[in-house]
């Protein structure tokens, strides 16, 4: 993929460099009356486009390869299946994505209010011992995380609501 991007860019550049050396009457004709700063503005602003081309498609194949191994670490770790497994007993999809949400977001919200927690007092030398600064990062962490995955829900029902109202006829109100 990435060899195929930069062979692109080096195909855009060539292509930009013939383009501002064609020779014939009726371009070098409109050549002459804009400069050759014109050819080579042109070519700088080609080179940019695919060099955003290229960034955009870099970022967009990380965020896919980072979301594949988050879900793959996730099943590693029971927590998708967990999920599924419970959505199957109770024989609806909005009940297994709620478990979902309800073991990840805390999950991850822990991990990050420790995290924060140790830098914080790395930071500012408050001097907290590491028993403390466990149980209070992961407190924490768990209570906005819990916090966190109500509101997410609330907010998901809400605009599910204004979806119906809206289009009265889509497949989803029937």
């Amino acid at each position: 993929m990435i060899k195929k991007n930069f062979l692109l860019s080096i195909f855009l550049v060539c292509a930009t460099m013939l383009l501002a050396q064609v020779v014939s009457a009726q371009s070098s004709a409109e050549v002459a009356a804009e400069g050759p700063m014109h050819a080579i503005g042109l070519g700088i602003i080609l080179i940019a486009f695919s060099l955003v081309f290229f960034a955009v498609c870099a970022a967009l194949l990380i965020l896919i390869l980072s979301a594949v191994a988050i879900f793959l670490a996730l099943a590693a770790a029971g927590i998708v299946s967990v999920a599924t497994l419970y959505g199957f007993q109770k024989r609806s999809f909005s009940a297994g994505f709620k478990a979902l949400l309800w073991l990840v977001i805390p999950a991850t919200a822990a991990v990050t209010g420790w995290v924060v927690l140790c830098l914080s007092d790395a930071a500012f030398d408050w001097q907290i011992s590491s028993d403390y600064k466990i149980l209070i990062g992961v407190g924490g962490g768990l209570l906005s995380g819990a916090l966190l995955t109500v509101l997410l829900l609330r907010i998901g029902q809400l605009l599910l609501r204004k979806m119906m109202q809206w289009w009265p006829s889509a497949k989803f109100n029937q």
